[in-house]
C-alpha cells in the first residue's frame, strides 16, 4: 500500500518511466504500480542475491539481451572470480553504473569510490530496475545485439579497452 503523497508521485514517475521505452512491457497500470512497489520496499534480508535471481528479475523487467546484461554483472563485480567488487559489496551496484543524471534512475544515492561517483543502491533489485531503465533509455526496438554491443564497448565504460565480448559466460 503507498503511505503518503510523496511516495505515490515517486511511485507514478517510476510507472511512466517503465511505460516510456519499455516496448515488451505488457501489463496494466495496476500491475505496474505493484511491481514498482514490490522494488522500493524489497528487503535484502529477506531477499538475498543469486544469479539465478537476478537473470529472472531481468526477464520479468523485460531486459532486451539478457546475456550481455549478465557478462556485464559478472565485469563489474569479479562476482564469477569468487570474489565481489566493493561495489557491489557497499552500494549494491551490480553492474557498475554511475550516477545518473541525464536519465530516470532508481538509484537511493552516490557511493563514491575516489573521484568516481557511483549508484547507490538499498536493494540488488534495485540495481537490476536502474540497468533496464538505463537500457530502456538507449534502446529501441529495431536495436540488434550487435547494435548494443557496439554501445555498451564504446559508451558504458571510461576504459577504452571494454570489451564486453571478451568475458565467458558458464
Amino acid at each position: 500500500m503507498i503511505k503518503n503523497k510523496r511516495q505515490k508521485i515517486y511511485v507514478v514517475m517510476l510507472v511512466s518511466v517503465l511505460s516510456i521505452n519499455m516496448y515488451a512491457l505488457k501489463v496494466n497500470l495496476y500491475d505496474k504500480q505493484k511491481i514498482v512497489y514490490h522494488f522500493i520496499s524489497t528487503k535484502d534480508s529477506v531477499d538475498t542475491f543469486t544469479v539465478e535471481k537476478l537473470h529472472k528479475q531481468l526477464e520479468d523487467l523485460n531486459v532486451k539481451f539478457i546475456d550481455i546484461a549478465i557478462a556485464q554483472f559478472y565485469k563489474e563485480t569479479g562476482y564469477k572470480k569468487g570474489t565481489c567488487s566493493e561495489l557491489l559489496d557497499k552500494a549494491n551496484n551490480l553492474f557498475g553504473l554511475k550516477n545518473a543524471i541525464v536519465r530516470p534512475t532508481s538509484s537511493s544515492g552516490i557511493y563514491r569510490i575516489g573521484k568516481q561517483k557511483y549508484a547507490y543502491y538499498c536493494t540488488w533489485r534495485q540495481s537490476a530496475l536502474d540497468y533496464a531503465l538505463y537500457q530502456s533509455h538507449y534502446i529501441n526496438k529495431n536495436t540488434t545485439k550487435e547494435d548494443w554491443i557496439r554501445f555498451i564497448n564504446s559508451n558504458y565504460s571510461t576504459d577504452k579497452n571494454y570489451n564486453i565480448q571478451k568475458v565467458k559466460i558458464k
